[in-house]
């Protein structure tokens, strides 16, 4: 890769990076109603389009919103994951060694996001959530690794 371009691409993919972050310390930053009042509005919104009993709309709601929350989080740290491949691809590291440090990104920000949350008012800090956030960032990155190595391998023996 030429060096412009992986300035260019390590400016982009960093950017990315922190401002996912970002969004992940401020959606950590709300208390648990504020929280929870996006959760539930987020699956009020989805039922309405396929339901139109309030009550039954609130019994699913009640059921699936800890389902939800846990997806939320394993998806934006997915996000994240992804980001983070991609800015450690713009540098020559050896794959395991870039799962590695992606891993440890990962690992790192579910941990200092979950000791943070411990602060804000109608939260606390969950090792489940740790593991999730950390198995997001993994499958994210994950996957971005195998489109790439796949892309490689197919490039390389022009196929």
């Amino acid at each position: 890769m030429k060096k412009n371009k992986k300035i260019v691409l390590r400016i982009l993919f960093a950017v990315l990076l922190i401002s996912t972050f970002a969004m992940i310390f401020v959606f950590s930053s709300q208390n648990g109603d504020e929280s929870s009042n996006v959760s539930q509005g987020f699956i009020y919104k989805i039922m309405n389009l396929f339901i139109k009993d309030n009550q039954v709309i609130n019994s699913i709601v009640v059921l699936i919103e800890p389902l939800v929350r846990k997806l939320a989080h394993f998806s934006i740290y997915a996000l994240a994951g992804i980001w983070a491949i991609g800015l450690l691809e713009t540098y020559n590291i050896k794959d395991e060694k870039r799962i590695g440090i992606g891993a440890m990104i990962g690992f790192l920000y579910a941990c200092s996001d979950e000791f943070h949350q411990s602060f804000i008012g109608e939260r606390s800090a969950s090792p489940l959530d740790v593991v999730i956030d950390t198995l997001g960032f993994l499958v994210g990155l994950t996957v971005i690794m195998l489109i790439i190595n796949i892309i490689n391998y197919y490039k390389k023996n022009k196929i």
